[in-house]
């Protein structure tokens, strides 16, 4: 006697240029097994599966293996069952192993030395331009990858790719308490070390600013976004499993802790890393700079009306929208006699979800006759008919 059984082979999910993408099931095909097999596989399979429980989560609590989900929208810490087909689950099991060779026993991801980006490397398009030594980092929510690049003397690098999870329900975080990853550009605003965090956070955390201007300009709700470790002897978590935070192994988060900075990294969330040749991404980086230069030599013109031509008639601010925000610039230039604009540390980001939309994240040296200011400004450039006009710009500190 003979048994059918439907078998699976893995393949990639997508080709991911640099590499890292993850086992997926594609293609089947049918085999004949003898019973007697067939009988001695299960058997296998079931203390496989025994063994394999523990995976992701935390020691059982009266027969019921718990795992701690870290919570987004406050931060406050929730504690939840997990339930009995993800304790060691296929989806899990696969996630690790399709991770090998990158991810090693003990959730480390392996060293990789900076290489320069040359013509023959293809680069995130999300990634236009780092401000001197500055690094950021990209996450691909849909390899469950994250992408580290710094800038130094010049050159931009990749010093670091790891395994992450992502929200139980995937990206685009719309509303508070919908266990999604958002979308979108953000920046790392403090980090809190594993001493003074509940076990799930693991070695530490970095907070992102979710919701940012942009997210609240689509009424997107919910905050408490954070990248974070794990708990105390979890190699790995499944690849969704968070209420909307991007989690490392420990070992990876405390190497990122000495890759990333405090107010000037950024980190991008995207569906899917869009890599481009570094000619095209120098071509829109150019495209993006030039209109930056002339909006900043229109403004110390005080040809105010040229000046409010690099923004769109859909900009807003914390003054309003675009006629009450005009009709103020128009008075305040009124009354200078001179103004000169500086800046530095300019870094550019592709939107992800909208490719047409940069943010230009930026130091500002302003000086006039009757004020100065020096600034940290953050502006939404979006591309139109009419050229690339601003959205949106605001004061960070």
């Amino acid at each position: 006697m003979s048994l059918r059984i439907r078998v699976y082979r893995s393949s990639a999910i997508r080709p991911t240029p640099p590499r890292g993408a993850y086992a997926a099931v594609s293609s089947n095909a049918t085999w004949r097994w003898p019973a007697a097999l067939l009988t001695a596989t299960l058997a296998i399979w079931a203390v496989l599966m025994m063994a394999g429980a523990g995976i992701g989560s935390e020691p059982a609590r009266n027969g019921t293996a718990w795992a701690a989900q870290p919570s987004t929208d406050g931060g406050v810490p929730v504690s939840e069952p997990l339930a009995a087909s993800e304790r060691g689950s296929p989806e899990n099991r696969q996630f690790l192993a399709s991770a090998a060779p990158d991810v090693a026993a003990d959730g480390m991801d392996r060293e990789e030395r900076p290489r320069p980006l040359s013509d023959a490397v293809l680069v995130p398009a999300e990634l236009l331009q780092l401000a001197p030594g500055t690094s950021a980092a990209v996450v691909d929510l849909g390899a469950y990858r994250m992408y580290i690049y710094r800038e130094e003397a010049g050159v931009v690098a990749k010093v670091a790719e790891y395994t992450v999870s992502i929200g139980e329900n995937g990206g685009h975080k719309q509303v508070e308490g919908d266990k999604r990853t958002p979308v979108g550009v953000y920046f790392i605003e403090s980090y809190l070390p594993g001493s003074r965090l509940p076990d799930l956070y693991g070695a530490g955390a970095f907070p992102v600013n979710y919701p940012n201007v942009w997210d609240r300009r689509m009424r997107r709700t919910g905050s408490g976004i954070w990248v974070h470790g794990t708990e105390k002897g979890v190699v790995s978590r499944p690849p969704r499993s968070s209420r909307g935070c991007v989690t490392l192994s420990n070992p990876n988060f405390e190497r990122l802790y000495g890759q990333v900075a405090v107010g000037s990294s950024a980190v991008v969330f995207a569906d899917s890393i869009v890599w481009l040749e570094p000619g095209e991404v120098k071509r829109i980086r150019s495209e993006v700079g030039d209109a930056f230069e002339r909006w900043r030599q229109a403004w110390q013109s005080l040809d105010t009306e040229h000046y409010l031509s690099f923004y769109s008639p859909e900009f807003s601010s914390s003054r309003g929208a675009y006629p009450e925000w005009a009709e103020h610039k128009r008075r305040v230039n009124a009354k200078k006699s001179y103004v000169t604009v500086t800046v530095d540390q300019i870094g550019m980001f592709r939107y992800p979800e909208h490719p047409e939309m940069v943010l230009v994240d930026f130091q500002q040296d302003y000086k006039s006759d009757n004020f100065n200011s020096l600034t940290h400004k953050r502006q939404y450039w979006q591309q139109t008919d009419a050229g690339w006009r601003i959205l949106h710009e605001e004061a960070v500190r």
